[in-house]
């Protein structure tokens, strides 16, 4: 049987981020995930801090106004691109062409050295990853100290390390602890993603399930800066989430789940299973759960990764 492991950044972590998903997974909550299949996703609202403690806000009206429903990502001529479909039937496999697209839009984040979560690169110098990975809940503070390399291949940085200029989260994250929206955004202090290229984007309202995905990112029970992945299929998508049954590890948290063919990414990887609770509002308790990137995260990160670091 496949083996489902916990997507949560430390050990110290883990008890505390199981705690607050123990404290907000209430009966109630857990009748609505079984009993209503679809709900209307969560409406998106940004609070920020850039790299002086300054404290950023975002406006509905800065979002410019959708023009579809998908963006494609960017691939430099200077690199290749990497096998579409990598993984073994039930196991992560290691992947070494870290410098081959979309490997190379995948980044590394560590904390003192130690693997601490994963992201993705949307524009030179915009990464996505998971809400909690830039905002702790339980010490209500903004996570310091973040290192991104993107592409890293154990040891090796092939492009460099940069700094966060912002990091952008959720209100409902920083305020309610809300697993429905545990995105987020981080601002560099340099223009990694020309060489590495970047992900596209996609949203949609219709169901997921049974869409083909893989999952990459740097988990916490392997070597540091070591990439690992698993394809498999979407099997329930529901309101803000989506749930899966792709093996993942402690600082997988914030990896792209993304449709192959195109690289584009329908989620961001966020919680595994807790045994016996629901780790969501929407996704039962046998699988992961990913953000679903809804057309307002959609619109967010189009109108953030446009915007210069300084601002």
């Amino acid at each position: 049987m496949k083996k489902i492991r916990n997507s949560i950044t430390s050990a110290a972590g883990a008890a505390l981020l199981a705690a607050a998903l123990l404290a907000t997974s209430s009966p109630a909550l857990q009748a609505a995930a079984d009993d209503d299949p679809a709900p209307n996703p969560a409406e998106v609202s940004p609070v920020g801090i850039d790299s002086s403690g300054q404290s950023l806000t975002w406006q509905p009206d800065d979002a410019p106004a959708s023009s579809g429903d998908s963006v494609p990502g960017y691939k430099p001529d200077s690199i290749e691109s990497a096998p579409s479909s990598i993984i073994g039937e039930d196991e992560r496999v290691r992947l070494t062409d870290t410098t081959a697209y979309p490997n190379s839009a995948i980044v590394y984040i560590s904390k003192g050295g130690k693997p601490y979560c994963t992201g993705w690169m949307i524009s030179a110098d915009t990464l996505v990853t998971a809400g909690h990975c830039v905002y702790s809940y339980e010490r209500q503070e903004w996570t310091s100290g973040l290192e991104f390399s993107p592409g890293a291949n154990g040891p090796e940085r092939p492009f460099e390390t940069a700094t966060a200029t912002q990091k952008w989260t959720d209100v409902a994250w920083v305020k309610n602890n809300d697993p429905r929206l545990d995105w987020g955004l981080v601002k560099l202090d340099k223009p990694l993603g020309d060489r590495t290229g970047w992900f596209g984007l996609t949203w949609r309202s219709e169901d997921y399930k049974d869409i083909g995905v893989e999952l990459r990112g740097y988990p916490y029970d392997k070597a540091p800066g070591e990439l690992w992945g698993m394809s498999g299929t979407v099997a329930v998508s529901r309101g803000n989430q989506l749930c899966y049954s792709m093996d993942t590890y402690s600082a997988q948290s914030g990896s792209p789940l993304y449709m192959p063919d195109d690289a584009l990414v329908i989620g961001i990887h966020a919680y595994g299973r807790l045994p016996g609770r629901f780790t969501s509002r929407e996704c039962p308790k046998e699988y992961n759960a990913g953000t679903r990137i809804t057309k307002g995260l959609f619109e967010l990160f189009l109108d953030l990764r446009s915007r210069a670091s300084a601002e």
